[in-house]
């Protein structure tokens, strides 16, 4: 026994340390997310829709308000920074930090001057605008110093500091709201600022000590020259993304707005699963271009898509169980929300087919006008109809603007390829991607229509699980061919 370890011990001393990092990576985002989700039965049970409305109302205002206040410096132009700054990456983190602090405090001076319309406008109490420019910090500070650990390869703190606060935001928080008997949303809110601020905040010093940069023009003049041509994009995915909570709570209301929520929170594991799929054929796909071996990239994708539709239609089929396990009696009717989210992330990964190609060959500008088309879309969809058919109508408009964005996306594929002497038909079937698209819709009504046939949806999960064991080789064959 002792030998069999010592044995595998130094098979893994053996991995390379890029390897080493990309496996706690995907280790460390797995564990975070379960966490996440495994903690939503919890206080779904522990706050009413209301108090889970205003956690969800506050975490979607707090990303759109971080794209100002940061300009997602921490994203887009950093990578290339550690590149181009190679000598000087500490001084370019201090310098940004500094600056985003700097763009902070002055959005959060702004919004708080105007306090009252604000508070109004957004449902958020003032306190919990003001702590937001906290979080919005703290965040930050974290990003920066993980975007250097990762780009260096070192993984032990990212791991240690990211599941520490990952399982300190629910214990706190779980303490807090069972302090109180009014008010259990905003103890849920400070609790996950609490730890953020306590952790993350050592990690703000840490990057100003390192820099020792305030200013630098080069670097500010780099990081907003980037950034600033990304804002429309980022704006925009935020809008597609989260104009359906905000429009369902002036709407609907925040009781509404916690039932979409925790609907949707089920959207962030199927997400995951897509990126999952999606990071693992990215570079093979990537690599087949490079070498002009194109011929199995089309069947490959066509393939992956009809195993993310079967993947989603299953979800959908057992929809109405998950809601049972994920949240307390009283958000069930919610469950009507998981098969349109289900099917946009079906769309989401076609998608990402074509997204893939615009970031290669940087057909940024396309990319924006499609983002901004598929969100105009959305926020001009709910709040058609949104007034007459409620908060469930949100699902739909969000997949009928997926849709788009899928068609979009695809249009502006072509144009890309057709400058580099390429053509769609090298990159996927449109033909099967279509058939498959309007199956998928099919497949989700008639799961819909199942809903209220609980036995007859259990033997179609039960076919459906057969049919995986039947074809779990061809699966596993897939998969493998492209990681390879």
């Amino acid at each position: 026994m002792i030998k069999r370890k010592s044995v595998l011990k130094n098979k893994y001393l053996s991995i390379p340390k890029e390897m080493k990092a990309s496996v706690w990576y995907t280790v460390c985002s797995i564990v975070q997310k379960s966490i996440g989700l495994l903690t939503v039965p919890i206080f779904t049970r522990l706050l009413t829709t209301e108090d889970y409305g205003l956690t969800n109302v506050y975490n979607t205002w707090l990303s759109m308000i971080a794209i100002f206040a940061t300009l997602n410096l921490q994203y887009g132009s950093f990578n290339t920074a550690m590149v181009k700054f190679e000598e000087d990456r500490e001084r370019y983190i201090s310098s940004i930090q500094s600056l985003v602090t700097l763009i902070t405090v002055v959005v959060f001076a702004i919004l708080l001057l105007f306090c009252d319309q604000v508070s109004q406008a957004t449902g958020l109490p003032t306190v919990l605008i003001a702590i937001m420019g906290i979080e919005i910090l703290a965040q930050f500070a974290f990003g920066l110093w993980v975007g250097k650990k990762r780009f260096d390869f070192e993984y032990k703190g990212i791991v240690a500091i990211t599941l520490l606060v990952s399982a300190l935001i629910p214990i706190l928080g779980i303490a807090m709201v069972l302090s109180v008997e009014t008010g259990r949303g905003e103890m849920r809110i400070l609790s996950m600022v609490l730890v953020q601020f306590v952790f993350y905040s050592v990690l703000y010093f840490y990057n100003a000590k390192r820099g020792k940069c305030f200013f630098d023009r080069k670097f500010w003049k780099y990081a907003l020259g980037m950034n600033l041509v990304l804002l429309p994009y980022y704006l925009a995915q935020m809008a597609f993304n989260s104009s359906d909570l905000l429009m369902i709570n002036q709407i609907c209301g925040m009781a509404d707005a916690g039932l979409y929520g925790v609907a949707y929170s089920f959207a962030v594991v199927l997400t995951f699963v897509i990126s999952a799929i999606s990071n693992s054929f990215i570079p093979w796909k990537y690599r087949k271009i490079k070498e002009g071996d194109l011929e199995p990239v089309p069947n490959t994708t066509n393939a992956l898509a009809l195993l993310v539709a079967c993947m989603m239609s299953m979800l959908i089929l057992i929809g109405p169980e998950i809601m049972i396990i994920l949240a307390a009696p009283q958000y069930f009717e919610a469950r009507w929300i998981i098969p349109p989210v289900a099917a946009s992330m079906f769309f989401l990964f076609l998608t990402q087919v074509f997204v893939d190609i615009e970031f290669l060959f940087e057909a940024r500008f396309m990319l924006v006008l499609g983002s901004l088309v598929a969100a105009i879309t959305n926020i001009v969809l709910n709040a058609i109809f949104l007034p007459q058919f409620g908060y469930i109508a949100a699902g739909y408009t969000t997949l009928a603007s997926y849709i788009l964005f899928w068609l979009c996306n695809w249009l502006s594929c072509r144009q890309t390829l057709k400058r580099t002497g390429l053509t769609i038909r090298d990159i996927c079937d449109m033909k099967t991607l279509t058939i498959l698209a309007v199956v998928m819709i099919g497949a989700m009504f008639a799961c819909v229509l199942l809903y209220q046939a609980a036995i007859a949806r259990y033997i179609v999960v039960l076919i459906g699980c057969v049919c995986a064991i039947i074809f779990r080789k061809k699966i596993i064959g897939v998969v493998k061919g492209f990681r390879g």
